[in-house]
């Protein structure tokens, strides 16, 4: 009986003096003031992490650029100018539907028909058949679809300018029309 006095006692000694522990820290606590270098820290934090999103972005606006301007040289200087004007595409539009980039593309795909001529010669490059058929101009159209819907904003010059271009291009897709 002695032991088990001897353990209550002990257990009651510790639970006293952690309650007098906690009451003291309390008491500490609510006369020091907060550290006001915690929202300075946190402040630039986030202005490295914007900084770091400001240059990812400039680098994404540059390299965007530096496709299109591939893309809108592709008529003139490749062997395979359609191919090359859907990859360009296919490459710039990452990050999804962009109703100019729509509309240019097709601009270009319109111009490097027209510079093919009547009866061209296709060597490595996309028949008219096969262009209707190909996974690139599906892509392509799939986006127009997409801008069609609900969900997205589709500019309606570019709309308009992306029509026209479909109907000069003769795109045969029944989904869009």
């Amino acid at each position: 009986m002695n032991i088990q006095t001897s353990i209550n006692r002990a257990q009651a000694n510790i639970l006293e003096k952690t309650k007098k522990g906690r009451d003291l820290s309390l008491q500490i606590s609510q006369g020091v003031q907060r550290d006001h270098f915690v929202k300075k820290q946190r402040y630039d934090i986030f202005i490295t992490k914007m900084e770091q999103l400001q240059r990812a972005d400039k680098r994404e606006k540059s390299n965007l650029k530096k496709t299109i301007g591939k893309m809108q040289n592709a008529f003139v200087s490749s062997q395979q100018p359609l191919k090359d004007v859907l990859h360009y595409y296919n490459k710039a539009a990452v990050k999804g539907f962009d109703s100019a980039l729509v509309s240019n593309t097709l601009e270009q795909i319109k111009l490097t028909m027209r510079a093919r001529g009547n009866r061209p010669r296709v060597y490595d490059d996309y028949t008219t058949r096969e262009f209707d058929l190909s996974w690139r101009m599906h892509l392509l159209s799939d986006h127009i679809k997409l801008g069609l819907g609900d969900e997205i904003y589709f500019n309606h010059y570019h709309m308009a300018n992306s029509a026209r271009q479909l109907g000069e291009i003769g795109f045969k897709d029944v989904q869009i029309i």
